[in-house]
């Protein structure tokens, strides 16, 4: 019998969204690829070492009716995994908690990802 996995995240993922994604914590912004995002945080694919709990500056940036906006924020390193699918170029998975986000950047994010359906890949 197949019982249906209880989810244990807080919020919904959206995976694959037209949105760019830059880290700072010393110097100058990085891209890093985003996997997913959600309200609470998000899922990056990088070779860039990340140490758990290092704070950073967040940036997420997407298109809204032809302007671009951009979403300032703090996040956190909450998780590191590997990819197994790009060992070869020393990529992992690096999940990020937002430590510091605004209501109203919160409900920005929030508007953007309600024109799409959860989880589904959208690349």
């Amino acid at each position: 019998m197949y019982t249906k996995k209880n989810e244990r995240r807080k919020h919904k993922r959206y995976s694959g969204v037209p949105l760019k994604l830059y880290l700072k914590k010393d110097g100058e912004y990085k891209q890093v690829e985003l996997v997913d995002i959600s309200i609470g945080g998000f899922l990056s694919n990088t070779a860039i070492s990340f140490e758990i709990y290092d704070d950073y500056e967040a940036k997420v940036q997407f298109p809204n009716h032809g302007v671009k906006d951009v979403v300032h924020a703090h996040a956190v390193v909450w998780r590191t995994e590997a990819n197994k699918e790009e060992i070869s170029a020393k990529k992992r998975f690096v999940a990020f908690q937002f430590t510091k986000i605004s209501d109203v950047d919160k409900h920005l994010i929030n508007e953007f990802l309600n024109e799409y359906e959860e989880n589904v890949p959208y690349k």
